[in-house]
């Protein structure tokens, strides 16, 4: 068996992308004035001898803003900024102050040190290391500053250095809050989210888990179409991160809200309809999938006629589930009908074509048309790195697409090429346990077995066993597959 996954219809997914605030437009909330008042406390208190403070802030633009105001206050405050490659943070801060003693040293840019998802962080271990000598060596007070889950890697790989903490301060970023999701721009696809790497999606996932918190419970009446929508994001970063299970649930909740706001058949509740049925189709729950998206394109239909764009998305994810249940038929002209309706609307080269076209090219392939399939994919591929650039995960999806259908036609070579383009570019994006990982992975044993590279294959099949099980469960498709693929190697 082949795992050939086509991506799921762009436009589905009604979120928010984030807005750009410039520092000098940030204002502050009492929680943040109350805060600040602490920092300077410390600063105050510590004056001449080394304390450790962390403060956790998600946002940049909120930092920077808060910094100038504390050195407006504490002239003289050095900044240190962590390069990525940076590892060991005392070198830094000492030649800082090589040639002054400043009143206090603040630290940033250390989260781009220790990203989420690295296996080891030896900036960690160096400030362990050096836990003793700070000290005698910066005899002022330190504050950290870091997103939350920076911290939350600090306080548990460096728990030497972390125990000199004697102060945290938990800046809330304007951003965060309702009123100014609010003025977040709206989109209608998922491209913003899907072009974030992993750290700034837990960023936003932060930002809209406070904005619906503070929105109250249930919302307040005038907030409730930016719940839907905060959400509606919330599920589609969830899903990208291959959290299916939070997806579900934001999904379910902006379902629910927009059914008693408007009724089972309005178009906001097809849009809530069709984002639930993507991730019920990721957890392999076919035919509830399938009742998703024919209910989003019924109201659709309803809604806007038989040749609307929406109409279009709708069609291509239905197209989708139906091969993936064996309806080649059905999902055939799902297919071909949402191509013409995304032609007709936007012309051949737009994001939602490409993405038509790769949903019929995989359809072409479980049919047999691998002549037709190889056509698709390749067009696919050459629009979207057109839209996105070589590197993006949109891109990568459709590259493996293509290298299964080369090598079935016999291409190994070329097969092989296009699918370790497609897992670099998804281990970069997603890190190394994903679902879109393991795709590329299986994808490419398949091409080693071919090869006769027969430990290749296992490696690579294994890899991919381990991400599917952890990620999607024993019982999951793709699980099955990729198990399936390594027990016919043999012992």
């Amino acid at each position: 068996m082949v795992w050939c996954e086509p991506p799921p219809a762009g436009g589905s997914a009604r979120i928010r992308g984030s807005c750009v605030t410039q520092a000098s437009s940030i204002g502050e909330t009492e929680r943040q004035r109350a805060e600040l008042a602490a920092l300077d406390r410390m600063l105050a208190f510590s004056a001449g001898k080394f304390s450790l403070g962390v403060a956790v802030c998600n946002s940049v633009p909120l930092r920077d803003y808060l910094i100038e105001k504390v050195r407006s206050a504490h002239p003289g405050v050095k900044t240190v900024d962590v390069p990525a490659a940076g590892a060991d943070v005392l070198s830094l801060v000492r030649e800082s102050i090589r040639d002054s003693m400043p009143p206090a040293i603040f630290v940033v840019g250390l989260e781009h040190a220790i990203p989420a998802q690295a296996e080891e962080y030896p900036i960690l271990r160096a400030l362990n290391a050096s836990r003793e000598l700070w000290p005698g060596f910066v005899p002022m007070p330190v504050v950290l500053w870091l997103p939350e889950y920076a911290a939350g890697i600090l306080a548990v790989q460096a728990r030497d250095f972390w125990a000199w903490k004697s102060h945290q301060f938990d800046f809330v970023s304007e951003l965060a809050t309702p009123e100014a999701g609010i003025l977040d721009r709206s989109l209608r696809d998922t491209d913003l989210v899907v072009g974030l790497d992993f750290d700034q999606k837990r960023f936003r996932l932060a930002e809209l888990e406070q904005r619906i918190a503070e929105s109250g419970d249930p919302p307040k009446p005038e907030l409730l179409p930016h719940v839907v929508a905060w959400f509606n994001e919330m599920g589609a970063i969830r899903r990208i991160l291959a959290d299916f299970a939070g997806a579900k649930a934001a999904f379910q909740r902006a379902l629910k809200i927009d059914e008693a706001a408007y009724g089972p058949d309005h178009p906001e509740v097809a849009t809530d309809v069709s984002n639930l049925g993507g991730v019920l189709h990721d957890l392999g729950d076919l035919a509830e999938a399938k009742a998703a998206y024919e209910r989003a394109l019924r109201i659709a239909e309803k809604a806007y006629g038989h040749e609307h764009p929406n109409v279009g998305v709708a069609l291509s994810n239905l197209g989708n589930v139906l091969g993936n249940i064996g309806d080649l038929a059905g999902a055939k002209a799902a297919c071909k009908r949402a191509l013409r309706i995304a032609e007709k609307a936007y012309g051949l080269e737009h994001p939602n074509v490409a993405i038509a076209v790769n949903n019929l090219g995989g359809v072409l392939h479980d049919m047999g048309d691998l002549a037709g399939a190889k056509a698709a994919f390749e067009q696919a591929l050459r629009s979207s790195e057109r839209t996105y650039g070589p590197d993006h995960p949109i891109v990568a999806r459709y590259a493996s697409n293509l290298g299964v259908v080369l090598r079935k036609l016999g291409d190994l070579a070329g097969a092989k090429a296009t699918l370790e383009r497609a897992l670099r570019v998804d281990k970069k994006v997603h890190g190394p346990d994903h679902p879109e990982v393991a795709r590329d992975l299986n994808n490419l044993g398949l091409v080693l077995k071919r090869m006769g590279d027969l430990a290749g294959a296992r490696a690579a099949y294994e890899m991919a066993l381990n991400t599917c099980r952890n990620v999607l469960g024993n019982e999951h498709p793709h699980t099955k597959t990729v198990l399936e693929n390594l027990e016919a190697l043999g012992k």
